[in-house]
């Protein structure tokens, strides 16, 4: 089966990127073994390999890659091939085979082994599900050769010195960390985007990421059910931080199947155009 794909960070020559953000790459699936009914397997696996650039200003250049992560995800890659989990390696297999320990001190507490599985009955998904937008980790198996060319870095032209003067003093004066309602150090500011809230919206809509849901009873109760499933909230709430005494207007994450696993960043807009 084909997939395609397109580069977020370009292979680089003497320190500088070779190729534009967004060049498509083309690949197929190279092996597939589910775990199905678990006679003949454990764990499920997947075998990708990426073996073409197409440019857009040249013919398609052959390339050989390896697999090396797949971001924000739960499973481990092993010699470029996606090894998935155990349905029974979860942190709710583990503490059932710990209280299964209790009968040795006392024989009257066997019904606490059958309550807890019955309470707590669903086991993680084992299979690889990846949808449009998994970020993956690739490395040249050998050279890759490209013909010479000259690609300099991009220039900005859309403002002209004394807007960019004025843009880094604006810059420099915001603060560089966010801090927590403590009134704590948090994380750092760096980042600053140049547009409409609506237009940033889409940017991240359109690159997978979620915006945040609000902390509550409810918020909470999923975040501890996602923890013990191996699985992924891609809406979780985040916690409170603060720039400049102000909490932030939103937030956008990034998550594929695990919850401990995931991109997050928090954004404040300011008044001025």
């Amino acid at each position: 089966m084909p997939v395609r794909g397109f580069l977020i960070e370009s292979p680089q020559c003497d320190g500088l990127s070779v190729f534009p953000t967004g060049t498509v790459v083309e690949g197929h699936i190279a092996s597939v073994h589910k775990v199905g009914l678990g006679f003949r397997h454990e764990i499920a696996t997947l075998g990708i390999q990426f073996d073409r650039i197409l440019p857009d200003d040249a013919a398609p250049i052959e390339m050989r890659t390896q697999l090396l992560e797949v971001d924000n995800a739960r499973e481990k890659v092993r010699d470029g091939v996606i090894h998935g989990i155990r349905s029974t390696n979860t942190p709710q297999d583990h503490l059932s085979s710990r209280v299964e320990y209790l009968l040795m001190w006392d024989p009257n507490l066997y019904w606490i082994v059958p309550a807890y599985r019955a309470v707590f009955p669903v086991l993680p998904e084992p299979e690889l599900y990846f949808p449009s937008g998994t970020d993956l980790s690739l490395k040249l198996s050998t050279p890759l050769l490209v013909a010479a060319a000259v690609r300099p870095a991009p220039q900005n032209s859309e403002f002209d010195q004394t807007d960019k003067d004025v843009l880094d003093e604006r810059v420099l004066s915001l603060p560089e960390r966010t801090s927590t309602p403590q009134g704590h150090d948090a994380d750092v500011v760096n980042l600053a985007f140049i547009g409409s809230r609506e237009q940033i919206e889409g940017a991240f809509k359109a690159a997978g990421w979620k915006s945040t849901d609000a902390m509550s009873t409810r918020t909470a109760l999923r975040e501890i059910s996602s923890f013990l499933l191996l699985r992924n909230y891609p809406s979780g709430p985040m916690s409170q931080q603060l720039l400049g005494d102000h909490a932030s207007d939103f937030g956008w994450q990034k998550g594929l199947d695990s919850i401990a696993r995931r991109d997050h960043l928090r954004i404040w807009s300011e008044p001025e155009t």
